[in-house]
């Protein structure tokens, strides 16, 4: 699970703003919104109501997006990559397709962060 200084609080007004302001990046299953930042990666998964009707499957949905940013960020510790906590990142993950697997998840924020880390938009 991603520690909790690395989660993205969207209930702030400046936080809000990041949908109208961010780079956009799309995948099948997951549309990523993000900025740079001052200090590290700080991301927020949101799961749409419209797509997921109960409260408990959101909430699973979400820890998923962050259990599988835990451990793309082990993977790239191993590669000796840099680690992907110190980007200088906000990032927001929303769902699009109800029935995503998990497996389809990981390549989708394996390719996102490959994209950032390639071009060194954001380091």
């Amino acid at each position: 699970m991603l520690a909790k200084k690395h989660r993205l609080n969207l209930s702030t007004a400046e936080n809000s703003q990041l949908f109208s302001k961010s780079a956009r990046f799309s995948t099948d299953n997951l549309l990523f919104y993000y900025q740079s930042n001052r200090s590290y990666l700080k991301v927020s998964a949101v799961t749409p109501t419209r797509l997921f009707n109960k409260a408990t499957e959101r909430n699973q949905k979400r820890r998923v997006i962050y259990q599988l940013i835990s451990q793309i960020n082990n993977e790239f510790k191993k590669k000796e990559k840099p680690s992907l906590l110190d980007l200088n990142l906000d990032l927001i993950i929303v769902y699009k397709k109800h029935k995503a697997l998990a497996k389809d998840l990981e390549k989708e924020l394996k390719l996102f962060f490959d994209k950032i880390l390639k071009n060194n938009e954001i380091l």
